[in-house]
């Protein structure tokens, strides 16, 4: 697939090479026509990169996706070569005043304004405003003005960014952060992606767009341009617990949460080489991102006496940390440590500043503030999986599935006459969106149950929502707890997992439907099937399996064959389905058992075309059948994104195939002996076609866990 990267990068590198031979003829502007070099070099080592990225196996899968993530760098190519333009135009016109500039600025000097008077046109216009100050601080200083936003001043000199904060009471410009770099075409490369965004819209960001924020983070800033057909997009945020700044600059088509990206992530350890983090270039969800990351080789510092040391400014900080420390600790580390925890030990004074040292403990108490631990007795997978689902990132993740919410809300209020004066059960209910839907529904009650202390959460959210009087939350096992009420009319509940069983959480929705469903009752949702599809994954799966060929110049093909026992749960392009998807089982949640959930089935896969097959693909599709307006959900390739994706079985043959043939085989799944919550499972497949050179037959055995 040619687009023409290298001839870019040639470009940029040859004009680069030309621009140098001026640098005696136009000495006045010798500092801009170098920064202009620099910028060409660093951007022609761009595009090199780029396309290496291309042609690397592990993206292989999204070459179709990533032509957008590719050519953010093109736009900066066209912008230093229109600056190189006003050089020589300015060299034309010397001793004239640049329009727009400051006063006593030189007229060689590049200053935003001017740089997007063409770009920009008539509508737009810069976000934020000038401060006298500011001005002042600017012409003192020799900073070019970069880029201007709503609270921030970004600024250059040499090789370092400075990012201010504008004082709104008297407009001084307030130093937030200094960012250097100990390599100039990473500073380049960082500021060239600004330079891409100059034709800054002030329009604010819609509300839509929310779903980006990570937990913890706060939007310093958000803007949005129009370039051709791309609207590009550029944030800022802050995580409000570390003070670490994320960038976010990217072009796109579609919504902001599944897109390519380029993210910098700024912290205390800029200087560090490799400050910058490029995500991708395939396509990701924002919630797979972490809001902030140390940067290599970075150790947490240790005090005088060996231990890890934490530092803090006030004895408040260190106060308020150690409280919170405290009071997660035993529900966070007690069964990952067997016992011991992490403790928190406060020491003197240290330079001026307050320290806390870590160390372990042999024992640890399994009450916090007089509540027993319901998690504490269990067994180490079961108090895990539970354990899982305390944290805010995991709803958050499910509640932005906006397929999954989305149905279940649909399917709840356009049969509002179902729920309407009945009393609901709300199995594994998590912050309790299911159970206020239902509210919203006419539902006369709602009891949610869920194991995880992330219910404490869901009862503040209750109400505040003033729905305290028509839902009862109760932490505990559904096999467990006492409910107040003897029957339900309906159960929702969302239980699915990747491979739809992955964690066994339908078994305690039957056990909730054969105790509590009064007869004729209704489960929400009542059906799901599980489909299979043949894919072409070759340059993903030699990333995968086959770096255990050769890591580092050492042999490790022992860890191989553990490779391929391990499913990737991945979103798989429509574009490497082979096959015609088939269905292999559908669940009815009226009628099926817990022994039903252990199965071997056979399936057929019909070949839509010539190609090669190394990996079977599962799905599932969801209904909601048992209503006046049916709803359905798949979560396959040929739809949009959800947060269970698609999951991969790499085969241990290639298979080639022609249109027309078929691949025919058993999919078997059992709970696995040692964690019920996990799948042992197995798939055997055979080749069926005339050609005993392509004939094939196989098994492969699979653990989720």
């Amino acid at each position: 697939m040619d687009w023409r990267l290298l001839d870019h990068a040639k470009d940029a590198q040859d004009t680069a090479t030309a621009l140098s031979t001026f640098l005696d003829e136009i000495p006045e502007y010798s500092k801009e026509i170098k920064g202009d070099i620099a910028e060409l070099f660093a951007i022609s080592s761009a595009l090199d990169v780029l396309h290496e990225d291309l042609e690397l196996s592990r993206y292989g899968r999204y070459a179709g996706r990533i032509l957008r993530d590719l050519e953010i760098c093109l736009p900066s190519l066209s912008y230093t070569l229109e600056d190189i333009r006003n050089i020589f135009n300015k060299s034309k016109r010397k001793g004239r005043q640049h329009p727009g500039a400051f006063p006593g600025t030189p007229p060689y000097a590049q200053i935003w304004e001017d740089a997007c008077d063409e770009m920009r046109g008539t509508r737009t216009r810069c976000l934020g405003r000038d401060e006298p100050q500011a001005i002042e601080r600017l012409m003192k200083d020799g900073f070019e003005k970069v880029l201007e936003l709503d609270k921030r001043l970004v600024l250059r000199t040499e090789s370092s960014l400075q990012l201010c904060r504008v004082n709104r009471e008297d407009g001084r410009l307030d130093l937030w952060a200094n960012l250097r770099f100990t390599l100039y075409e990473r500073m380049v490369l960082f500021y060239s992606t600004m330079v891409a965004m100059k034709r800054q819209d002030n329009t604010q960001a819609p509300p839509g767009l929310e779903d980006i924020f990570q937990p913890g983070e706060r939007e310093e800033f958000g803007g949005e341009i129009q370039d051709n057909s791309y609207l590009h997009a550029i944030r800022i945020f802050r995580d409000t617990d570390s003070g670490c700044v994320r960038f976010e600059a990217t072009p796109r088509r579609g919504p902001l949460k599944t897109i390519p990206i380029w993210t910098a992530f700024v912290t205390q350890y800029i200087g560090h080489k490799s400050w910058m983090k490029r995500v991708g270039p395939q396509t990701i969800s924002f919630r797979e991102l972490h809001p902030y990351m140390f940067t290599d080789g970075y150790k947490l510092p240790k005090g005088p006496s060996g231990r890890y040391q934490l530092t803090f400014t006030t004895p408040k900080d260190m106060r308020d940390f150690m409280e919170i420390f405290h009071r997660i600790r035993n529900f966070r580390f007690a069964n990952y440590y067997q016992g011991g925890t992490l403790s928190l030990e406060p020491s003197s004074t240290v330079s001026g500043t307050l320290a806390s040292e870590i160390t372990f403990l042999t024992m640890a108490s399994s009450h916090t503030g007089g509540r027993s631990d319901p998690l504490a007795a269990m067994a180490h997978s079961e108090a895990h999986y539970f354990n899982s689902y305390n944290h805010h990132g995991i709803h958050e993740e499910m509640l932005k599935d906006e397929v999954r919410t989305k149905s279940y809300r649909d399917a709840i209020y356009q049969n509002g006459h179902l729920f309407k004066d009945k009393v609901v059960l709300d199995v594994g209910c998590g912050t309790s969106i299911l159970s206020m839907f239902a509210v919203r529904a006419g539902a006369k009650h709602v009891i949610g149950v869920d194991m995880s202390t992330i219910i404490d959460k869901a009862k503040e959210i209750v109400e505040r929502n003033g729905m305290s009087d028509k839902i009862t939350l109760l932490q505990g096992k559904m096999e467990e707890v006492k409910l107040p009420f003897d029957k339900v009319d309906i159960i929702i509940s969302e239980w699915m997992g990747y491979f739809l069983l992955y964690e066994s959480m339908l078994d305690t929705v039957l056990y909730a439907r054969d105790k509590y469903l009064v007869k004729d009752g209704l489960i929400f949702p009542d059906k799901a099937t599980i489909f299979m599809a043949g894919i072409e994954d070759g340059e993903y799966k030699d990333e995968k399996i086959g770096f255990w060929d050769n890591v580092w110049g050492f042999d490790y093909t022992p860890l191989k064959a553990t490779a391929m026992t391990e499913p990737l749960v991945d979103t798989v392009d429509l574009k490497a389905v082979v096959t015609d998807p088939a269905p292999v089982i559908t669940l009815d949640l009226y009628k099926c058992t817990v022994d039903d959930l252990s199965f071997r089935l056979p399936y057929e896969l019909n070949v839509r075309r010539p190609d090669f097959i190394h990996a079977i693909i599962a799905w599932f599709d969801i209904e909601f059948s048992a209503c006046h307006k049916p709803i359905k959900f798949s979560t396959g390739p040929h739809t949009k994104y959800t947060h269970w994706k698609q999951t991969v079985f790499y085969l241990q043959d290639v298979l080639t195939v022609e249109e027309g043939e078929k691949i025919v085989g058993e999919l078997e799944n059992r709970p696995s002996e040692k964690n019920h919550r996990d799948l042992d499972i197995t798939i055997s497949y055979k080749l069926n076609t005339e050609d005993m050179h392509r004939q094939a037959t196989g098994q492969g055995t699979y653990k989720m866990c």
